[in-house]
């Protein structure tokens, strides 16, 4: 009989190596919008099943309302749902206001003198919340505090009282 050489095992270059994260979180790859429209990277981002919170920040070399980049940075794995942050252009120089206390005036009075110092407060930014009869129509609570120094354009939100307590125990 003849013998035969010794056995060699062959693997094949490539072979596909499955890697599953348990409990089905998708990771998806967070894409460059640097420079993208703010309002064409946020849909972009939403397209692909991501939160997206906006901030200002002041740049000499982006243009206004254009993406500065996003935290977490670009490249970077995010898990699907999660919350990314578009970081975008207020332009060259940003003016800042100190925020006025609104705490205790009428709503129109104060989302006026809000808007007067440059900050955006309308109807969407404001909530009703149950107060005393004698509260009803009045700012309980704002977003920022009074003397913050913050950027024009920003966003401040004010609670007024809706004058009637909601829940049990009425009457």
């Amino acid at each position: 009989g003849g013998g035969g050489g010794g056995s060699r095992m062959i693997i094949s270059e490539g072979i596909k190596v499955e890697l599953t994260v348990s409990s089905g979180i998708k990771l998806i790859l967070l894409p460059d919008v640097a420079n993208m429209a703010s309002t064409d990277a946020q849909v972009s981002l939403q397209s692909i099943g991501l939160n997206v919170e906006m901030k200002l920040e002041a740049s000499e070399t982006v243009t206004k309302n254009y993406v500065i980049g996003t935290e977490p940075a670009a490249d970077s794995a995010v898990s699907s749902g999660s919350t990314v942050t578009l970081i975008v252009s207020a332009g060259p120089t940003v003016t800042k206001s100190k925020v006025p206390n609104v705490v205790g005036l009428g709503k129109a009075e104060a989302m006026m003198q809000l808007q007067q110092k440059g900050f955006v407060c309308s109807e969407s930014e404001v909530t009703y919340v149950s107060s005393d009869p004698e509260e009803e129509g009045k700012v309980l609570w704002q977003s920022y505090t009074e003397g913050a120094e913050e950027i024009t354009g920003t966003k401040v939100y004010i609670q007024v009282g809706s004058g009637s307590a909601m829940g049990p125990g009425q009457g």
